[in-house]
């Protein structure tokens, strides 16, 4: 038998030319086969888990919102953060942009309100000065 070069030991190449039993016939995956109801199942058992964490996210208190937010980007920093915390993360992120829009809003809102009324009252000024030169 010939020796292969160094790049191929070890591939399925190599083990079918040595003769290993069971090795090197092709079939790369030994992964089991999944049916399609299992996938279903497991679909069907993620969209649950999936609006658990949402109804959670969405009962949480500002306070406890920002806490479980401070302890999830932890995790991700620590690199130990799992899929469903990565989920459970992204809903919190998703939540507190929508509050950060509608304060947003809010502030835009404001700021409208107050060059209004500051309009007015310059409006006001004008006019008793107005008034002021006139009598004098």
């Amino acid at each position: 038998m010939r020796r292969q070069p160094a790049y191929l030991r070890g591939t399925a190449l190599s083990c079918r030319q040595r003769g290993h039993p069971g090795r090197g016939n092709g079939h790369i995956s030994s992964a089991p086969r999944v049916s399609n109801e299992q996938l279903g199942a497991e679909a069907i058992g993620v969209a649950s888990d999936a609006r658990v964490i949402d109804n959670r996210v969405r009962t949480l208190s500002e306070d406890q919102l920002l806490e479980r937010y401070r302890q999830l980007v932890d995790r991700r920093l620590e690199g130990s953060i799992g899929v469903a915390d990565s989920f459970e993360l992204d809903r919190i992120e998703a939540r507190m942009n929508v509050q950060d829009q509608s304060e947003m809003h809010r502030v835009v809102s404001l700021q409208n309100e107050w060059k209004q009324e500051r309009e007015a009252i310059l409006d006001s000024i004008e006019q008793i000065v107005a008034q002021l030169k006139a009598s004098a």
